[in-house]
């Protein structure tokens, strides 16, 4: 396995027109602007990452509509046998009265493989 370098996008949210779950590998603006909204906040840290789509992709882990607070933390991507392999731990939390989209993004270099598996390891 070979260890693949990535930045995590923040300030992001899936639209709430979206019902399934969000592709694993956009690779394109367009793409991309089709599933995620951008979610700006107060702060120092309160504008989304910016993506290159001329340079980078996206690798997404989308958890589905759920009615619980998860936390969701990539730990390694690998590239193995022509796919990308994500580590994922995700730890459930309390229940909620309402639903949300749980999600991660990486950015990754362009020209990786679109297979991507996820390894989902609970605390």
């Amino acid at each position: 396995m070979t260890p693949v370098a990535y930045q995590q996008a923040d300030n992001y949210f899936i639209k709430n027109t979206v019902t399934g779950l969000v592709p694993r590998h956009i690779s394109s603006s367009v793409e991309f602007a089709r599933y995620f909204g951008m979610a700006a906040t107060m702060g120092k840290n309160g504008k989304p990452t910016p993506i290159d789509f001329a340079a980078h992709d996206v690798i997404v882990y989308d958890a589905g509509i759920v009615q619980k607070q998860l936390e969701i933390t990539p730990l390694t991507l690998n590239y193995a046998q022509d796919k990308l392999i994500l580590d994922v731990r995700i730890r459930s939390g309390e229940r909620k009265s309402y639903q949300m989209h749980p999600f991660v993004i990486l950015i990754v270099p362009k020209n990786l493989p679109d297979k991507v598996e996820f390894k989902l390891l609970q605390p």
